[in-house]
Order: C-alpha cells, then sequence, then structure tokens
C-alpha cells in the first residue's frame, strides 16, 4: 500500500485531502507545518508527498529544497498544494524540484490522477534502478568468475606446459591419435607484395606475429614454420573435444587470413586490390595422427627443438599445396569435416593423392565457419 504524506497547516484542508487518499486506499502520514513535515519525511521516507506552500516556520519551497539536498529523499516525488496559481507561483515551485502542481480548492478526480500518476511513475523509477542493480551485480559476479576463472587456467596452463614439455622429451616423445592440423603458405605469394630493404624484415616479422597471435588465440598448442610455411597443433589435454578443436583450427584459418592481410597492408601503407589480397594466403585444415619429439641439440645445451611427425602433418602439408593449386584459400579434409558439417560452408571437392607419408583422402575448399556450437 503507497504511503502518502500530506503537509497543510490548514486542518480542514488537511482532513479532506487525507480522506480522498484513504477512500483510494492509501496509507496517509499527516503533519502540521513544513518543519514537521521534513522530520516525518526523512525519517519514514514516504513514496509521495503533498504539499501547501504557505506555512509557518517552513514553507513549502524551503521544505522541499531541504528534501533534494538530502540522497536518501531527494527521489521523492512531491505534488504542491496551494491557493496561489498564479503562472510566476506554479514557475517557482517547479523549480524548486515539486513534480505537480494543484490549485485550491481541489477537486476529488483530479487529486486522485495526479496521484496515481506520480505514483506509477515513481514504481517505473524503482523497478529500473532494481534492474541496473541487478545488472551491476551480475557484471560483478561474472568478473569476480572470470578473474578466478582465469588464475585457475594461469595454473593449469603451467602444469600442462611442464608435463607437455616432459612428454616431449621422453623417448616416445608426446603422440596424439587424432589432432587438427593447420599448415599456411605464409610466405610465398606475399614475400613479392612486402616492401624492399630494411622494412621487408619489419614487414616479415609484423606478418609473423600476426599469423602467431591468430592461432594462438584459437588455442594452437604448437607452431612449426618451415620455409615460407607455418603448421600449427591444436591439442587440449585438460578438456579435450575433438568437434571444439577441429572448429577452432577453421576459426583460426579464417582469423589468420583476416589478420595477415592487415598487416601487410600496414606494412605497404595502402591496401591492396580485394581480389589480390585474397589470393596472398593459403590454408589447409586436416586431422590425423600427430607425434611431437624433442631433439636434443649438443650445440645449445639444454636448449632443444621439437620435431612434429606423423601422417597428420605430412597429410596437411599435401593439402595445403593442392589446395594452392586449386586456388582455394581454404582447404579442409573429409576427415576433419566429418562430425561438423552443420557448423561449416563448403564448396568444391577434390581428391587429394597418396603421398609419401600419407594415404589419399578427400578435401574440399572450405568457404566460411556458420555458427558456434551450443
Amino acid at each position: 500500500m503507497p504511503r502518502i504524506l500530506v503537509i497543510d497547516d490548514d486542518p480542514t484542508q488537511r482532513l479532506l485531502t487525507s480522506a480522498v487518499l484513504k477512500s483510494a486506499g492509501h496509507s496517509v502520514l499527516e503533519a502540521v507545518d513544513g518543519e514537521a513535515g521534513l522530520e516525518i519525511a526523512t525519517s519514514t521516507k514516504p513514496d509521495l508527498i503533498l504539499c501547501d506552500v504557505m506555512m509557518p516556520r517552513l514553507n513549502g519551497y524551503q521544505m522541499v529544497a531541504a528534501l533534494k539536498k538530502e540522497p536518501s529523499t531527494a527521489n521523492i516525488p512531491v505534488i504542491f498544494l496551494s491557493s496561489m496559481s498564479e503562472r510566476t507561483h506554479v514557475r517557482v515551485g517547479m523549480n524548486t524540484g515539486a513534480d505537480d502542481y494543484l490549485a485550491k480548492p481541489i477537486r476529488a478526480s483530479e487529486l486522485r490522477q495526479a496521484v496515481d500518476t506520480l505514483l506509477a511513475k515513481r514504481r517505473q523509477q524503482l523497478e529500473q534502478f532494481a534492474e541496473k542493480a541487478e545488472e551491476a551485480i551480475q557484471v560483478a559476479l561474472q568478473d569476480q568468475k572470470q578473474t578466478l576463472s582465469g588464475k585457475y587456467e594461469q595454473q593449469l596452463l603451467k602444469e600442462l606446459n611442464r608435463r607437455w614439455q616432459a612428454e616431449i622429451n621422453s623417448d616416445t616423445g608426446l603422440k596424439y591419435e587424432d589432432a587438427p592440423v593447420l599448415g599456411v603458405d605464409l610466405f610465398g605469394p606475399l614475400m613479392a607484395r612486402l616492401p624492399d630493404g630494411e622494412e621487408r624484415a619489419v614487414a616479415i616479422k609484423r606478418v609473423y606475429e600476426a599469423a602467431c597471435d591468430a592461432l594462438y588465440l584459437f588455442g594452437a598448442r604448437h607452431l612449426q614454420p618451415f620455409g615460407h610455411y607455418m603448421l600449427a597443433i591444436f591439442v587440449d589435454e585438460a578438456r579435450p573435444d575433438p568437434q571444439k578443436l577441429k572448429l577452432q583450427a577453421i576459426r583460426a584459418a579464417f582469423t589468420l587470413q583476416r589478420a595477415v592481410r592487415a598487416a601487410v597492408d600496414t606494412a605497404r601503407g595502402a591496401p591492396l586490390p580485394e581480389a589480390e589480397s585474397r589470393a596472398l594466403i593459403a590454408v589447409g585444415v586436416h586431422t590425423g595422427p600427430v607425434t611431437l619429439m624433442g631433439l636434443a641439440d649438443a650445440l645449445h645445451g639444454g636448449m632443444g627443438i621439437t620435431l612434429a611427425t606423423g601422417e597428420g602433418i605430412s597429410a596437411a602439408a599435401a593439402l595445403l599445396r593442392h589446395g594452392r593449386a586449386q586456388h582455394w584459400q581454404v582447404s579442409c579434409s573429409a576427415a576433419l569435416a566429418g562430425g561438423i558439417g552443420e557448423f561449416i560452408t563448403t564448396g568444391r571437392g577434390d581428391h587429394v593423392p597418396e603421398g609419401d607419408n600419407h594415404r589419399a583422402f578427400n578435401a574440399m575448399e572450405l568457404l566460411s565457419p556458420n555458427r558456434t556450437p551450443a
């Protein structure tokens, strides 16, 4: 039940106003002047205040001005009740902070309408405040969750890296029966588009860093450059999910292309034509057996070299070369597309012949990822 404070030094007017409000189902508090009204408003925080203007000790304007100075009462709506209905008095009242102004004698219907309007407005304001408060709480909880999750993942990553390096350096190496492998022809046709001289070295570094950032962003676990090619292997020992890893590799392929094109445009100081830009980078994505071996390097003491081998590596390299010959920007093997067909859009298909270290397999042009699984 809304609680309304009526402040008026005229007992008859105060009684009539209170009677109208009570008949409408409101709880009513009364004060005989502005000073008493301010004290009651401060202690009870009513939903609405009806206040006379001309009163002893503290008039209506002074009382409302005092209310608006206090944060706890500043948002309580106020209706002035006064026999002074001239525009100048109305303007003074509204400038003081009142929400409405009713001239005496007041009709009951007019009073009820004004009260209902302001109470509805106050309810809406309180609901909006509650929604914003709830949003702020949820944001704070999410931030806390992400902070804790980030700390956990950092500790987990340190432990996985320790185990990963230990297993790589073992006699048998680190074996994956089925790991997504991304191969990219990073500097083949690209070199002719880069500036000459010292600027070329800066541009090559910028392109390489852009490619690494894109691959690591989507979970690449191991990168191995060779010549103008680069291989990226996607594994997750903590939460192995073949479908997720395949989609991460695919999204990495398209993100890598955009990142490298942007790096090339920055290095050149001007964008390449769209058709020429799209033909710069060829990417192939396959999945298959992979072994990572740590090779001892006697020259550098404890430092070593990680070698990626296996049918998955050989097939990914063959797929990359085959896709480049077919003018496919992104090539995808049928093995990798298996189980994620609804999440990707493919184009033309072809057959990649058998090589020295891999069997023949079917491949297709990958046009785009569609959506992320729920």
